[in-house]
């Protein structure tokens, strides 16, 4: 289903990411199996790839051409000349930064957004050696997970330790 969003100008498609695929137990049926068809590759991973590729090697250009093309497409009545993406923006935000390590970690954070409960940001946490800080509801006793605590691998089953496979250390 698309849903038609209206602007202050244009209407704009909002076009879900996943999609359900219902499949009746027989033609009359009303009953059956759903079946969620997920995206394995999207645009926007290509382009978050590409970017933080161009930011590492220092290609701040391409980087801030691609961010801006993925901003155009999130921001309802993007204007050029109010929300274009620039280095200034990404190092002011990013204070103390330099524009390379900014702009890489504009990326992660839009991929941060963009990829919520996808459980891609794993791979940037283990990739870039980022560490894990979980704070309680209370607010007390901050726990941070530095990147080789071992409570960052996930632990074997049960089954495989009773088989003879050796646990990961806690």
């Amino acid at each position: 289903m698309v849903a038609k969003i209206f602007g202050a100008n244009e209407a704009f498609y909002n076009i879900p990411k996943f999609r359900e695929h219902f499949v009746k137990e027989t033609i009359s049926a009303n009953f059956g199996d759903a079946y969620n068809m997920v995206p394995l590759l999207t645009t926007e991973e290509v382009l978050f790839n590409r970017a933080e590729a161009n930011a590492m090697l220092g290609n701040n250009a391409q980087t801030i051409a691609d961010l801006d093309i993925y901003l155009s497409k999130r921001i309802i009545g993007y204007s050029a000349t109010t929300d274009k993406f620039t280095e200034t923006k990404a190092t002011t935000f990013f204070t103390g930064l330099s524009a390379k390590d900014a702009l890489v970690a504009t990326v992660i954070n839009f991929k941060r957004q963009e990829y919520m409960h996808e459980g891609l940001r794993w791979l940037d946490i283990v990739r870039l050696k980022i560490p894990i800080v979980h704070v309680p509801a209370n607010g007390l006793n901050t726990i941070t997970l530095g990147v080789n605590d071992p409570r960052r691998l996930v632990q074997i089953p049960q089954d495989a330790v009773a088989a003879g496979l050796a646990a990961n250390p806690r």
